[in-house]
C-alpha cells in the first residue's frame, strides 16, 4: 500500500509460533520464580559480581542436579547413574541446597 506522501508502507510481520507465546511466558515465570524462591530470597548479595556467581551456581544446580516434576524428578542434563561405593553430600549455594550422590 502507498501511503498518503507515496512511501511504501511495509506490514510487520507476524510470526508463525505467536500461539507458543502465551505458554513461553509461563515457563520464563516459572524459572524466575525458581530463582527467587529457592536462592534469592535466602542469600543477602554483596554487589553484582557476587549475583553472577550465585546465578551462574544456581543455573548449573536447576540443570545438573536439581528434580524436576515434569521430568520424572530427573534433570534437564541428566548423570550417568553410578552405583558403587557410599552416599557422599554436597552442598550447594553455601550449603542453602544439596545433592546427594554415589561416591565412586
Amino acid at each position: 500500500m502507498d501511503g498518503k506522501d507515496g512511501r511504501r508502507e511495509i506490514a510487520p510481520e507476524v510470526p508463525h509460533a505467536m500461539h507458543l507465546t502465551a505458554h513461553s511466558n509461563a515457563i520464563g515465570e516459572r524459572v524466575v520464580r525458581s530463582i527467587r524462591t529457592e536462592c534469592l530470597d535466602h542469600t543477602i548479595v554483596i554487589n553484582e559480581r557476587h549475583l553472577h556467581a550465585l546465578l551462574a551456581e544456581y543455573v548449573h544446580y536447576y540443570n545438573v542436579d536439581r528434580p524436576h516434576r515434569s521430568l520424572g524428578l530427573q534433570s534437564p542434563l541428566p548423570r550417568s547413574p553410578t552405583r558403587d561405593g557410599t552416599v557422599v553430600r554436597r552442598p550447594v549455594l553455601g550449603g542453602l541446597h544439596h545433592v546427594y550422590a554415589w561416591a565412586a
